[in-house]
């Protein structure tokens, strides 16, 4: 089974960094987009690691970027659950 979970990308200094609002406390960076999206992956999965229930993912319209820094901007990122 996959979950798409919305992801927020935010232009760092030199590297861009990642948080899931639907998975408290899930965050990560990468040199670039494509590492990033790698590292979110990873990320995710040792956050739900041997989870019995996952969190309902929000729709990608629904996240809100008005606090976040200019340039930011919301993917999906897929979570596989074994």
């Amino acid at each position: 089974m996959k979950i798409y979970y919305p992801a927020i990308f935010m232009p760092g200094v030199d590297c861009f960094e990642l948080e899931f609002p639907d998975i408290k406390g899930c965050f990560t960076q990468g040199e670039s987009i494509n590492e990033c999206m790698e590292m979110a992956q990873k990320a995710i999965s040792f956050m739900l690691e041997g989870a019995q229930n996952f969190p309902v993912p929000s729709k990608i319209t629904d996240v809100d970027l008005s606090d976040y820094p200019k340039g930011s901007f919301v993917s999906y990122v897929c979570f596989e659950v074994a």
